[in-house]
């Protein structure tokens, strides 16, 4: 039987406690101290900045250094940008970012009307997603 009072979801350096008793009553205990982890990275997109660049297009910044860390041990190595919604990360610079450059710029078509952005953070094990719909902006 175990029993314990972490909560769900409860990330960091934990020391487990094992106490066994056998049919006689006699019991034994260990204590050993554990990492708890995440599974992946938690991808977390913000605008920050939209602009008119020119006629009929509109540039917006996205920022994703809200990105939640699977584990503090196990830092974003890039960040992988879908700016078109096709279901594949851009090739290369500046849609692969590596490590601390979780801003990205993209130019969109306002006859668009709705802008789809897909990105995903990579840790060296796992990765996590998040995807933004955004309506158009006023652009002349």
């Amino acid at each position: 039987m175990f029993s314990g009072n972490q909560s769900r979801g409860s990330l960091g350096t934990k020391l487990i406690r094992l106490r066994v008793t056998d049919e006689f009553g006699l019991t034994a205990e260990a204590t050993q101290t554990v990492l708890v982890e995440g599974l992946a990275p938690t991808a977390l997109i913000t605008i920050a900045q939209r602009t008119c660049s020119s006629p009929g297009q509109e540039t917006i910044t996205f920022d994703a250094s809200g990105t939640i860390l699977a584990a503090p041990n196990r830092p974003i190595q890039f960040y992988e940008w879908d700016p078109d919604w096709n279901g594949f990360a851009e090739p290369g610079p500046p849609y692969s970012q590596l490590g601390n450059a979780p801003r990205i710029t993209f130019a969109f078509s306002v006859s668009a009307g709705t802008y789809l952005v897909r990105l995903q953070a990579w840790d060296q094990l796992s990765f996590g997603e998040a995807a933004l719909s955004i309506p158009a902006g006023p652009c002349p």
